[in-house]
């Protein structure tokens, strides 16, 4: 939410309210003396509405102070003891970063290469913010309009997550706190954690029991499923700060350190030894909706060849939206409320969305496939492309289906075949147990996953997957940190990461605006930089199928350890429509495509280095 203060002239801040004021003839004069154009260029600054709202001008104009010292110092750098003015600006920037930094421990800069005066200190083009400001065009949570009601049914709405607890004492016990039930309640899926926890399948023997997400030293526990979102306790909660299930809303407690690279501009690296599940920032930002993200994606290509826009797409919130298709659904055969009084009918409600949901995520992922490889089946993607439009039926094109079901069919068993010889390979005991390849169990192939769901369920796909594509336009959110942001917006791109955010409730929480919180998923050492995967996903794949079979007694037939693998990796942001777009590149190395998909060169040095950031 918004950081208003009443009267910022009369803040008691250490920092803000001491600063001089720098008139706009300033700021023209500083800009025009930028040789080239940046995100402290008043073209770019423009884009921002907020920049210029009274509301905020504590935080803009110590932000536009340091901005300005900054650029002179670059252009016009003085004569006479420059090493003063150097460290005037270091300092400034290290006392700003505590002012403003939630958790108030500040970042360090280490630069053994700078190449200016004002080089000392990372580009000072954006206001600190740790959370999130709304764009006017996302309406701040106090204006969401209400789901209507449907035969007088109340549909599910986004602030469903803005609950808390009740529990006794200062620190609650996740077997009865309201928080963490809260959880299974907001994301009805059967493979999530919190539904293992509290409603686990009739064939799991040993139930998982209740715990919050952290552990007692403010670190996710080992064993929590990549990508599951967490929900703290809030204001709204009766615990005090120190209850464990308080960690992001606090700030981060990591020591970290602004750093030069020596390929990839300025970095972020920890100066101390951090264990994994650390907490080391919240990505804060402005808020924006598709329209306004698709203006400023368009300069910031065009001008800068970067961006910093984040789509907030994580699984609970598609989970969300296909809940309120199947809610709306029932309610308009006047039997949602069936579903809702008695255990066995909530059940079978996270029984339809979770298989609504992944009939949706089955033909998103068959959709994407066919558009990337056109001539595999020639003429399918482009009769597919005619039914998403409306402009033919699908059973025009059964011939284009009964070839491709055949061809995927043949090209999964090919695969199933391959990894059975790998793993043989591997571990020749393997070759006493081998039983024969089963398309449910084996078959790992888009194409052959959707196509031989029954017409019934391909067509019940479709249809979903257009609803809930224009619910997604009109309630989905993108966080621009360009402008506003703070270190998270400085992690760089690497194939081989070391930390990748999660989904995070605390405060004044709407399902469809989580905090992206980034934690350690490894040990990092000391001066280690901290990095992620701008493309979504988790670079242990394997692990990630270890883990999430670990959470259930029984083993997991490959097909279903495949299924809950693809959920998690969804969840941390990698489906069909995940386009993780913020990245630090110079113009030079990037470009965009006639597709409208920014290219950028991968610096990252790692053995599985792809080349590119978004691969």
């Amino acid at each position: 939410m918004p950081l208003v203060t009443t009267d910022p002239l009369a803040s008691t801040s250490s920092i803000g309210s001491a600063l001089p004021q720098t008139n706009d003839g300033q700021k023209s004069a500083v800009d025009k003396a930028a040789e080239k154009i940046t995100f402290a260029s008043k073209i770019i600054k423009d884009l921002s509405i907020l920049r210029s709202d009274p509301r905020y001008v504590e935080q803009t104009r110590s932000a536009d102070t340091g901005q300005a010292l900054q650029f002179r110092l670059n252009s016009m750098p003085p004569r006479l003891c420059p090493e003063h003015e150097a460290t005037k600006l270091y300092n400034f920037f290290i006392a700003w970063t505590q002012e403003w930094e939630r958790g108030m421990t500040g970042l360090a800069v280490e630069n053994r290469i700078g190449a200016s005066l004002g080089d000392v200190v990372p580009p000072w083009d954006f206001v600190w913010l740790d959370e999130y400001i709304c764009d006017p065009s996302v309406p701040t949570l106090d204006k969401v309009p209400p789901v209507p009601d449907v035969n007088g049914h109340r549909i599910t709405d986004e602030l469903c997550v803005n609950k808390g607890c009740d529990c006794d004492n200062d620190e609650c016990d996740p077997r009865t706190c309201a928080c963490l039930r809260r959880a299974a309640e907001c994301y009805p899926y059967q493979e999530s954690h919190y539904q293992h926890m509290f409603t686990p399948p009739t064939n799991t023997q040993v139930p998982i029991v209740p715990e919050f997400a952290y552990d007692r030293d403010g670190r996710l526990v080992n064993h929590l499923p990549f990508g599951t979102p967490i929900f703290e306790c809030n204001s709204l909660c009766s615990c005090s700060s120190s209850c464990p299930n308080r960690v992001v809303q606090k700030g981060k407690s990591a020591k970290l350190a602004f750093f030069k690279t020596e390929g990839k501009g300025w970095g972020i690296k920890t100066l101390d030894y951090l264990p994994k599940g650390s907490f080391v920032g919240t990505y804060g930002g402005e808020l924006t909706n598709d329209e306004e993200s698709e203006r400023r994606a368009k300069v910031y290509e065009g001008l800068l060849g970067t961006t910093y826009l984040q789509v907030l797409d994580s699984h609970i919130i598609k989970v969300h939206l296909t809940r309120q298709i199947i809610e709306k659904e029932l309610a308009e055969r006047n039997e949602l409320d069936r579903y809702r009084e008695s255990r066995s009918g909530k059940r079978e409600l996270v029984r339809l969305i979770t298989h609504a949901t992944d009939l949706i995520e089955r033909y998103d992922e068959y959709y994407h496939y066919l558009e990337s490889h056109r001539d595999e089946e020639p003429g399918l993607f482009e009769a597919e492309l005619s039914v998403k439009e409306g402009k033919q039926d699908i059973a025009s094109a059964s011939h284009l289906l009964t070839r491709a079901t055949n061809n995927a069919h043949n090209r999964a068993q090919d695969w199933a075949f391959q990894q059975r010889a790998k793993a043989i390979s591997r571990n020749p005991a393997l070759a006493f147990q081998e039983a024969p390849i089963r398309p449910e169990t084996d078959f790992n192939d888009p194409l052959y996953d959707f196509l031989s769901l029954s017409a019934a369920e391909q067509q019940q796909a479709r249809k979903m997957r257009n609803i809930r594509s224009d619910m997604e336009d009109a309630q989905q959110v993108t966080v621009d940190s360009a402008l506003w942001g703070n270190h998270t917006r400085f992690f760089n791109h690497s194939c081989d990461p070391n930390i990748y955010h999660v989904p995070v409730y605390t405060d004044n929480a709407s399902i469809m605006r989580p905090l992206l919180a980034f934690f350690t998923y490894k040990k990092v050492k000391e001066g280690e930089e901290l990095c992620f995967n701008y493309a979504g996903g988790h670079p242990e794949e394997d692990k990630d199928v270890g883990a999430a079979a670990a959470a259930s007694s029984t083993p997991l037939s490959p097909a279903k350890a495949r299924g809950r693998h693809k959920a998690a990796l969804t969840m941390a942001g990698a489906g069909a429509d995940t386009t993780a777009t913020f990245a630090a590149a110079s113009q030079e190395e990037a470009a965009v495509t006639s597709a409208g998909k920014l290219v950028i060169k991968c610096r990252c040095g790692a053995k599985n280095c792809t080349g590119r950031v978004f691969a």
